[in-house]
């Protein structure tokens, strides 16, 4: 997903060149960080982070390393250059990226059995589809079906806001 990023939620970013890395994880969107400069910059592993490159902005999982990526290198998987078109050797800028503060306030709220309006459910879809929840808070958001069941309504909201956060087919 290449969505647009409020400059609040990203901090600190430095630039690195890309170095392909020859895996295929499949659908896990995952970078290789120097370990070193990503701690400076207050990124851990398994952190989400920003990829800026030609206008887009690509969510993903950070990993670490102290010896396979060299300061100035971001390691990207094969999965990343055959989804987003980002070629090695190319400048990126890499930040932390955060979750929305109301996405997660609202799932602390549904893990109550409280229910969500419509923005709430819009702004944890919509970190869904743009990859800033861990896969630990999209587990959570899902199970909430077993113990706090949906009405009708509040499906209809669910599905509209995915449509409305994930890609769009359109049709001419």
């Amino acid at each position: 997903m290449t969505k647009n990023t409020k400059k609040s939620e990203v901090k600190q970013a430095f630039h690195a060149r890309t170095r392909l890395i020859d895996i295929q994880e499949g659908d896990s969107l995952t970078a290789l960080l120097n370990e070193h400069e990503a701690r400076e910059h207050g990124i851990n592993c398994l952190d989400k982070v920003t990829l800026m490159y030609e206008g887009k902005e690509i969510v993903v999982d950070a990993d670490l390393s102290h010896s396979h990526i060299k300061r100035g290198e971001v390691g990207i998987l094969k999965d990343i250059v055959q989804k987003y078109h980002i070629q090695p050797g190319k400048t990126v800028a890499v930040a932390f990226t955060s979750n929305s503060s109301l996405s997660v306030e609202a799932l602390k709220k549904a893990l109550k059995g409280v229910k969500l309006n419509e923005k709430e459910t819009f702004s944890i879809m919509k970190d869904i589809a743009t990859n800033r929840f861990t896969d630990t808070l999209t587990t959570y958001y899902s199970a909430l079906g077993f113990f706090y069941p949906a009405t009708d309504h509040e499906l209809y909201v669910m599905a509209k806001a995915m449509a409305e956060t994930g890609e769009m087919l359109h049709f001419k």
